[in-house]
């Protein structure tokens, strides 16, 4: 039988909390950087086909829904 695809896609959490979560890893959240990382990394089309996952959620979470929509397919 094909193949068949499946596209998980993390979409991001809103974005102070996405410049909270990087900076307490230590990552660069300095303006205007952190700006134009989000607009680099966050804009980019999503196929309608995927299955959207939202990471401002619990990492378990995350997990839990990843994993439950792997195994529905």
């Amino acid at each position: 039988s094909p193949a068949s695809l499946l596209v998980v896609h993390l979409d991001p959490p809103d974005l102070e909390e996405w410049r909270a979560r990087m900076e307490a890893r230590g990552s660069r959240t300095d303006r205007p950087w952190f700006d134009s990382f989000c607009d680099a990394v966050g804009n980019l089309p999503v196929w309608a086909g995927a299955v959207r996952i939202d990471s401002s959620a619990l990492p378990q979470d995350v997990v839990t829904q990843t994993v439950t929509a792997l195994d529905s397919r």
